[in-house]
């Protein structure tokens, strides 16, 4: 059963998104990362080309002809998981329980500071909770992540 990671962060989340982009890449996973706005996805492709740091995330945004081919793809609304492994949410994205279950590992990201995703995301929670997928809660704190609850 796919494991469901939340993570709460008390900044922009595009710091976050990258590390869990470099992990699912170094286990060879391709990712689509699901968001809720079209700006949301261009700044963040617009991110991911601009501060590679020492490594470069290979991306692209849905829509263009060689979206399977794309090691993480970005994507506003209900893109195909089709040969996925991993599943990043953001900006109160959703997922249903078959999506969840096509893949390995699913990543809610979302900030603290925008109250109606931080309901959508416990919601999300409620529902994935009630279906028994195994969950775990993670708070960006002052003195790093911490896992506040797990089921």
């Amino acid at each position: 059963m796919s494991k469901v990671l939340f993570y709460q962060t008390h900044r922009e989340q595009e710091i976050v998104l990258r590390k869990i982009l470099e992990k699912s890449l170094d286990l060879d996973w391709k990712i689509l990362v699901r968001g809720t706005k079209r700006d949301r996805i261009e700044r963040l492709d617009d991110y991911l080309w601009k501060i590679p740091e020492d490594r470069f995330l290979p991306h692209g945004i849905a829509g263009g002809d060689h979206d399977h081919l794309q090691p993480i793809l970005l994507a506003k609304d209900n893109q195909s998981l089709e040969q996925r492994e991993a599943l990043v949410l953001i900006d109160g994205a959703r997922a249903s329980s078959n999506e969840v279950e096509a893949v390995n590992r699913v990543s809610v990201v979302f900030e603290s500071r925008d109250q109606e995703v931080v309901r959508t995301s416990r919601e999300f929670w409620r529902t994935l909770r009630e279906k028994g997928f195994p969950l775990e809660f993670w708070s960006e704190e002052a003195r790093g992540w911490v896992k506040k609850a797990s089921t």
